[in-house]
């Protein structure tokens, strides 16, 4: 006995030994082969960010420790998480987040951090700080929780995130006031687009995170703990490689893994990443358990994790490098154990093995209990097949009768199980095929027919010698899981008002499209359809109803193209069509026709009627363009040249609208300077007394003097500042300067009135209120009935409460109001009754072709007549001919003005021209 003890000792310690000098020889099995088949799951598409895996698998790194890998890279909507912990892939790369998974009991293992700082900024325009950003618009993408607590810190805690995906072109249009990014290429681009910009990082306020790690599952780990080690060790080397020599890897991205990025901007995110890796401080692979400490309080702070988090298992524990070291350390404790084995009694041996029988006991019923208290159905079969052992939790999950088994009711069980089952003949091949190979692994969901569904898994069991003992079967209920990763897919995907595909789906949809027409040689359409004046309906009627009438829109344009073609929200009231398989250009127009159609029909909305339009730009792949990014500015150029054209109409894209939109968008951004520039100034515009022909008012009127272009014409400027919101600051500077004027002008000339315009959109915004406007004539002393507001037609219609307050209140502080451009839209004596307007404007339409036998002539008259009889005074606009102001005289109209009298003159001519008045009347 003394002598088997010996020998088995011994041939422990040699194999030990063996081992320990030859780790290579065997795999994790025990068994040597050829190469290990894994793969890597990536965040993102093919890109810089992941140079050291393509660098290890290229220079073969991979291949030289046993392994052929595959680098998966990421589609949208895809998580290295889900794909490690499914099995689909054997290790991902993640980022300091996996923290708050682990802490939720999902089994993953950080191997080794490759980015010693997070990528994550917060990008903002030049000069704005971080404290100036409470109430302003963020987009946060999902993980940048760094960002979260740095925008704590600074006191930043009021802020809107929006719910609709973003993208960097929304924070350049000034959609997003700050948005976070990846310091590896969002800088790259806005530098691209002379964009003016600040970054902010969060190591500045004390959150310095790790950026991305490459992890593992728990059972991989378990399973193949030496594939691990070697699947880590070569991509750090090649990481070493990549960081070494750039230049090689970039073309390698670029030309072999097809990635989206051009050779600049590889090599620029990989200068980014020398700053993240920081290879020549920190052996690549390195972290600091202390560090992760800190990043867990920090997610704690925001409530992602719960306090204490316990790190057990997460972080990878890397052997020594001193290999001879832990040999000598393992030979001196093997020595020492064989050393006492050979000095154990016989009898001490006997006791071991009553002891283990005992322990055997103990063991079992552990099993047993665990079992029985798992939330997964267990059963467990031995090597013929037989039914061993059933849990509870099975025989509550498919309702089996009974508290006891035999293995005669082996087969019952499973057709029981089995007549529950969607695809019960994929599940009985399964249990076939796992009977004729024991050694075989399988996981599966499988679904039942009462909609619940389940993960399935099964192993072989083995005693110690490998010799085949059963198998064992296990079944979690997913359900409620799988609908949640639905809604979540959903929310992703489709836009939660109107369920239409979103944003995010639409571009897929798009890039889909477009490959699949350049193998089918057929068109395809991208139609973008914008509501016209769908801010005013919101803005008047409420948000409720404007999403009523979004919920609508959406039916209707579903119900003019096929089944096929997508129908897509982008967001606010911008809507996207996707029509494929185009035989012919002219079978779009027919579409488009009923668009607009169906839209033209009344909505019917809590009981009131609403009239809508749309305005469409049409474009084609790949004739006009085979780039989905293009394809969609081209439509959305189309769409605003049907706008300028009177909306509710559809124009196609040319390649002429490009430049035009480019020219519109560089005039926008030299407007955005104009007024600090000082290149904005004021003109006035006589208005006449057609009884007198004295010049008895002015309307102030806004022009821009553009160092390179001259004088823009305000036909281009205004709309782009009402677009853009810009209209605020003009209106509100022409208005100082309106006042400014008439101050100096009372004091020769009292009560001259001047008129002001004012924009819809400053009264949406708040821009412009009688409190505003009160307190700034009353600090320079001028009386409010020499300002005169203008209003145009459009917004006399929406006829909301908080409008008529804010006119009634204009009118109680003596404010006189004027309606301008009268007659060109639907305006009723309703309208004109209901708002007490003081002076009503004839619209240079109806003056123009003006003679005493003409219809404008009738026309004319009724409106003056119509004027009167509600009390209001009349202002001719466009008189430019004798006849005209004759006319108007005789038809009984107060004022006048046009080119008859004067153009539009600076103020100084202005008043030049009330001297000479003056001087003549003191002649007379």
């Amino acid at each position: 006995m003394r002598l088997l003890i010996k020998r088995r000792a011994w041939s422990i310690f040699s194999a030990l030994l063996l081992l320990l000098h030859f780790p290579s020889v065997a795999n994790d099995n025990g068994n040597t082969r050829e190469l290990d088949k894994v793969t890597l799951q990536l965040k993102f598409e093919h890109q810089f960010q992941f140079a050291g895996y393509y660098a290890a698998k290229e220079q073969g790194y991979y291949q030289e420790v046993g392994l052929d890998v595959h680098i998966e890279p990421a589609k949208i909507g895809d998580s290295a998480t889900d794909a490690v912990l499914s099995g689909d892939a054997n290790y991902g790369v993640g980022g300091s987040e996996l923290l708050i998974k682990h802490s939720k009991g999902l089994p993953v293992v950080m191997l080794a951090v490759i980015f010693q700082h997070s990528p994550f900024v917060l990008v903002t325009p030049r000069g704005v700080s971080l404290s100036s950003l409470n109430h302003k618009t963020i987009g946060l993408s999902k993980n940048s929780h760094e960002l979260l607590m740095m925008l704590k810190r600074a006191g930043v805690d009021k802020y809107h995130v929006p719910t609709q995906s973003y993208t960097l072109s929304d924070f350049t249009t000034g959609k997003l006031d700050a948005l976070s990014a990846y310091i590896t290429n969002s800088p790259f681009k806005l530098t691209k687009q002379g964009v003016d910009f600040d970054l902010h990082t969060a190591r500045n306020y004390g959150v310095n995170f790790y950026g991305d790690n490459i992890f593992t599952s728990k059972y991989e780990l378990e399973q193949h703990p030496q594939r691990a080690k070697r699947f880590m060790e070569a991509s750090i080397k090649g990481w070493t490689y990549a960081m070494e020599n750039p230049a090689e890897i970039a073309q390698l991205i670029h030309n072999k893994y097809q990635s989206k990025r051009n050779i600049e901007s590889l090599l620029y995110e990989a200068k980014q990443l020398g700053y993240l890796i920081q290879p020549q401080l920190l052996e690549i692979g390195t972290s600091n358990k202390k560090r992760w400490q800190n990043i867990a309080k920090t997610y704690e702070e925001l409530g992602l994790i719960k306090p204490n988090y316990d790190f057990k298992g997460f972080l990878y524990q890397r052997e020594e490098n001193n290999r001879t070291k832990v040999i000598y350390i393992v030979s001196a404790i093997l020595l020492v154990v064989v050393i006492a084995i050979l000095l154990l009694h016989i009898s001490s041996l006997l006791r071991e093995r009553q002891n283990s029988a005992h322990e055997m006991r103990f063991m079992n019923s552990i099993l047993r209990t665990q079992q029985q208290a798992s939330i997964d159905g267990i059963m467990t079969f031995d090597a013929n097949g037989d039914l061993v052992n059933v849990n509870k939790q099975l025989r509550k999950l498919w309702g089996l009768q009974g508290d006891t088994f035999t293995p005669k009711d082996t087969w019952k069980i499973i057709y029981s199980m089995v007549r529950q089952l969607n695809n019960a003949q994929e599940f009985l091949a399964t249990v076939r095929l796992h009977n004729n190979n024991p050694k075989m692994q399988s996981f599966a969901e499988i679904q039942l027919k009462d909609g619940r569904t389940f993960e399935r898994f099964s192993a072989p069991l083995f005693h110690d010698d490998k010799s085949f003992l059963g198998r064992f079967w296990s079944f979690r209920d997913i359900t409620e899981r799988k609908l949640a990763e639905e809604n979540i897919w959903l929310q992703a995907n489709f836009d939660t008002l109107t369920n239409l595909p979103n944003r995010l789906m639409f571009k897929e949809r798009l890039a889909f499209e477009i490959k699949k027409s350049q193998r089918s040689q057929k068109l395809i359409a991208l139609l973008f359809l914008d509501l016209d004046r769908f801010k005013e309906i919101n803005d008047s009627l409420g948000h409720d109803f404007g999403d009523k009438l979004l919920i609508k829109v959406a039916l209707r344009l579903k119900q003019c193209v096929r089944d096929v073609d997508m129908v897509a929200r982008l967001g606010g009231d911008e809507f996207t069509i996707i029509i494929s398989e185009l035989e012919h250009v002219n079978d779009i127009e027919r579409i488009a026709q009923s668009i607009l159609v169906a839209l033209s029909t009344p909505f019917q909305i809590n009981n009131q009627s609403l009239y809508i339009s749309t305005s469409i730009g049409i474009t084609f792949s790949p004739s006009d363009s085979d780039n989905d990014v293009q394809l969609l500015k081209n439509a959305d150029q189309a769409m605003y040249h049907a706008k300028t054209l009177g909306r509710n109409n559809y124009q196609f894209f040319t390649p002429s609208l490009q430049s035009d939109a480019l020219d519109r968008m560089a005039l926008t951004n030299d407007l955005r300077h104009a007024i600090e520039k000082n290149q904005l100034f004021v003109v006035y515009q006589p208005i006449v007394s057609l009884e007198t022909l004295k010049i008895v008012k002015a309307e102030a009127l806004v022009r821009w003097r553009h160092p390179e272009r001259g004088i823009v014409s305000p036909v281009e400027f205004i709309s782009i500042a009402e677009e853009t919101g810009l209209i605020n600051n003009i209106g509100e500077w022409v208005f100082k300067q309106a006042v400014s004027q008439v101050k100096q002008w009372q004091d020769y000339h009292p009560g001259f009135q001047v008129a002001v315009n004012t924009s819809p959109i400053q009264y949406h915004s708040g821009s412009i209120t009688p409190q505003k406007w009160h307190q700034h004539l009353a600090f320079n002393q001028v009386d409010s009935k020499l300002l005169t507001i203008e209003l145009t037609e459009s917004l006399l219609m929406e006829s909301n409460a908080s409008l008529l307050d804010t006119l009634r209140n204009f009118r109680e502080q003596g404010t006189p109001i004027s309606l301008d451009d009268f007659g060109t839209g639907y305006s009723s004596l309703s309208y004109l009754k209901k708002f007490d307007i003081d002076y009503l404007k004839i619209d240079r339409s109806f003056v123009n072709d003006l003679t005493r036998h003409s219809k404008e002539s009738a026309l004319c008259q009724a409106i003056i007549t119509m004027a009167k009889s509600l009390g209001m005074q009349i202002v001719a606009e466009g008189i430019e001919t004798k006849e005209q102001q004759q006319l108007l005289t005789e038809f009984g109209c107060d004022f006048g003005q046009g080119y008859l009298f004067s153009k539009p003159i600076t103020a100084n001519e202005f008043s030049n021209k009330l001297q000479q008045q003056a001087d003549s009347l003191c002649q007379d």
